[in-house]
């Protein structure tokens, strides 16, 4: 319980407040997050009995030779089916077994009775991960175009025929039913993106997790990220080959530090690149994606090769000139080896690269590529990551104008994209990002970018950061479908996830995104333009301010979880109970965060200390072990004491 350091005001006083200081939407709700009464409607019933007054005559069937995602797969069917009617349904390797319509089989995988069904599990169409679950009579084939796959197959099976959904790590719903009657399923279910990533520690850290929403880092890149010196590393190569890397031609006054790259015009490095790839492609045969990505620097090589070159195609322009030579050369590996896979090499388009290699027409308003050779090859991926961009907003939006005619160029010169998305606060995880409008759309536009992965990067160091939880529900849903109904599939979360807390968890959701409208409406008000949510810490200056989150709306919000976490006290002792409690104080960490930095001139010194001993009190129990994304909650809460107290 929030202690009555944070309760001197009268809830009168804070109604005041509210309207003097604008805090809350100004319009009454705003529709945009009105919550919809409609729910999906599930495939019609046959008059087969799946299970009857608790028993089945059904049998899982897995393959003789199962992969561990399939067994995984066959194991998950029949755990949830007995949590949801306490039927022990049998499961059995299918031992060569034919395919009848008569049989009551639950088959799993790429199981003889699939092979002899005439239903085709084809993974191209079905974008790898994608599935199929068909009923054929009294059998039902459950199978994907991945091991991922099949395992979807089944929880999609679950969800028609047993209400099963999957909120969060440790918030599962099966509907408790004696009978149940098999659903009519001809589904075919085929994701947007290939690959989709919500990541998030809470997500990373849990395999089962990653399956059940459908999501997880990609498994399929063999080398990743910023990997340029993973490749060329300078503490091999830089004595006896300082002209493999930027800065050669001035070392006495370079930066090695912080402006570091590789020079992308020197033709011996760029063989020495591809000879050290080749390998780590060899030594991953299961692998597809490899990453040949520049440093984490906003720098590009100047030298007298790549200054010409940068001139004449821009410095994305040489990028991918080399990208493309790189990507040729292992091509050309592959058909001298007479190696069948599917390969691609990676690069980013990120600061300096984020700037397509394109000339614009203003007349016409079109982009064409700077030269025929900076249009990437079949067999390259580009990584688009605007990290700069406002996320409260869409990329398409005036106030991410860069970024927009960025995406049209790209649009032009790279056929498949990958993208490197952004969904926290870096300098502080502990503020609410204003992405809830946003996100929906930016998925959207990464869909009509012919995206084939999207890697969302939230807060992948610690747990319980504000709405954590609903974050990866949403993103996951709309990883896998871009047009499924958001304020739906909120509220179906807020009734499970939330419980008896439902209404006040709500209502702190609700008051969150009606301060973010508010703060919209008035820098429209005030001829400011779009009122920007950025990531980067660039831009803590004009967003971490009190103005932007006053102390009154922190103080309402405390209000709020404290009536929430009251009436969780309040429940009688149950199996949930102080599960429910860590997920309502979780969410008082965010703005006790900001009164402890933005406010804390309106408490005394022994006020303040206390807030920090509960903060800190709330953050052990809950696993918060961040502050942002460069300081640990140790430090920061020393800095608080050292500086406070």
């Amino acid at each position: 319980m929030i202690k009555n350091t944070l309760k001197k005001l009268t809830a009168a006083m804070l109604a005041l407040l509210l309207i003097l200081t604008g805090t809350g939407c100004r319009n009454g709700k705003n529709p945009e997050i009105e919550f919809p009464d409609d729910s999906e409607s599930a495939a019609a019933d046959t008059d087969i009995d799946l299970i009857r007054n608790g028993k089945s005559d059904y049998t899982i069937v897995f393959p003789e030779n199962f992969t561990e995602s399939e067994e995984y797969a066959g194991e998950e069917l029949a755990a949830y089916i007995y949590q949801s009617t306490s039927c022990r349904i049998p499961t059995v390797q299918d031992g060569d077994r034919n395919f009848n319509e008569g049989a009551k089989i639950l088959s799993v995988g790429n199981t003889s009775v699939l092979r002899e069904s005439g239903v085709v599990i084809d993974p191209k169409a079905l974008n790898t991960d994608g599935f199929v679950v068909k009923r054929l009579g009294n059998t039902v084939i459950m199978a994907g175009g991945s091991d991922n796959g099949t395992v979807y197959a089944v929880y999609e099976f679950l969800r028609q025929n047993f209400g099963y959904e999957f909120y969060a790590i440790n918030e599962t719903y099966c509907e408790r039913k004696t009978d149940v009657k098999l659903k009519d399923l001809d589904i075919t279910e085929i994701p947007d993106f290939r690959e989709r990533t919500s990541y998030y520690r809470v997500v990373t850290d849990s395999k089962s997790g990653n399956l059940r929403l459908r999501v997880g880092k990609g498994n399929e890149w063999g080398l990743f990220a910023h990997s340029a010196f993973t490749l060329i590393p300078p503490e091999t190569y830089k004595n006896e080959h300082r002209d493999w890397f930027s800065g050669w031609e001035h070392p006495e006054t370079f930066n090695e530090e912080k402006e570091m790259q590789l020079c992308l015009t020197n033709e011996e490095m760029r063989k020495e690149l591809v000879k050290n790839l080749i390998k780590i492609i060899e030594a991953n045969p299961d692998k597809k994606y490899f990453m040949v990505g520049q440093m984490d620097k906003p720098y590009f090589c100047q030298c007298s090769r790549c200054k010409p070159s940068n001139e004449k195609y821009t410095n994305t322009g040489t990028m991918m000139r080399f990208i493309n030579a790189v990507a040729r050369d292992v091509k050309e590996w592959q058909e001298r080896e007479n190696i069948d896979r599917e390969i691609y090499v990676a690069t980013f388009a990120y600061h300096e690269t984020k700037y397509a290699p394109v000339n614009y027409d203003k007349v016409t308003d079109t982009f064409t590529p700077t030269d025929p050779s900076v249009v990437a090859d079949d067999n390259v991926l580009v990584q688009f990551a605007p990290l700069e961009a406002c996320f409260s907003h869409s990329l398409m939006a005036d106030c991410n104008a860069v970024f927009r005619d960025a995406i049209r160029g790209w649009k032009v010169v790279c056929k498949n994209m990958a993208i490197w998305s952004y969904c926290a606060f870096f300098s502080n995880y502990l503020v609410n990002l204003n992405n809830w409008s946003s996100i929906q759309e930016n998925y959207k536009i990464f869909k009509d970018m012919n995206a084939m992965i999207v890697f969302d990067q939230g807060a992948g160091e610690t747990q319980s950061t504000p709405f954590e939880a609903l974050r990866v529900y949403i993103s996951s849903k709309l990883l896998w479908d871009v047009n499924e109904n958001v304020n739906r599939l909120t509220a179906d979360f807020m009734k499970h996830y939330y419980k008896e807390a439902e209404a006040e968890m709500t209502e702190y959701y609700m008051l969150t995104r009606e301060h973010y409208a508010s703060l919209e409406a008035d820098y429209a008000d005030e001829g400011k333009g779009d009122f920007c949510c950025h990531v980067s810490t660039m831009y803590d200056s004009t967003f971490l301010t009190s103005r932007t989150f006053p102390r009154v709306l922190l103080l309402k919000m405390l209000e709020i979880l404290d009536a929430a976490e009251a009436k969780v006290n309040a429940l009688p002792v149950s199996e949930y109970k102080e599960e429910l409690r860590r997920r309502v104080i979780a969410e008082k960490l965010s703005p006790m965060a900001l009164l402890l930095t933005l406010h804390d001139g309106a408490y005394s010194k022994g006020q303040l200390e206390t807030m920090i001993d509960e903060f800190e009190e709330i953050a052990g129990e809950v696993g918060l072990v961040h502050w942002s994304e460069a300081k640990r909650l140790g430090t920061m809460i020393a800095e608080l004491k050292e500086r406070l107290l």
